[in-house]
């Protein structure tokens, strides 16, 4: 079952907003600056692994700079973070167009050329762990990132 959530970092003053699959896993990310409410991430499981089966590393890395970095790994024990709380799906895609707005629309001219919803399913593939290795499993591999955290090409 999909769910959608936010949580606050307070050492950053940033706010986490999570669209996660029946397993957990990030399957889109909006981040939002309190001080100024700008979104500065907005980053999509589908496109990353879009990029990683159509693109190069520096299609990547662009995406990477615009729209900022999917968390990797299960989203477990979010609840305890402060200010956790469940949110509703239009909640959630109220803030992801609002942050895509924001970040720059990537169908724009001179933009990245990928045109959002080209991967139909958000929830097809999944990151792996922290570590920076990606689950390997029926549903795809991404890999190891380098020291810049970007994906290697295998």
């Amino acid at each position: 079952m999909t769910t959608w959530f936010r949580t606050y970092y307070e050492d950053e003053d940033l706010w986490l907003y999570f669209e996660a699959d029946d397993e957990g896993w990030a399957v889109r990310q909006v981040e939002v600056r309190g001080q100024d409410s700008r979104a500065v991430t907005a980053a999509s499981l589908a496109e990353v692994v879009h990029l990683r089966d159509h693109a190069d590393l520096a299609s990547m890395g662009r995406y990477e700079r615009q729209y900022g970095v999917l968390a990797e790994g299960p989203m477990d024990g979010w609840q305890d973070q402060p200010q956790a709380a469940e949110i509703s799906a239009e909640e959630f895609e109220r803030r992801w167009t609002e942050a895509r707005r924001t970040l720059g629309d990537s169908a724009r001219p001179g933009g990245l050329g990928f045109v959002e919803g080209a991967v139909a399913d958000h929830g097809e593939q999944d990151v792996g762990p922290a570590s920076g290795e990606a689950r390997d499993d029926q549903r795809g591999r991404l890999g190891p990132r380098n020291g810049d955290g970007l994906l290697v090409q295998g």
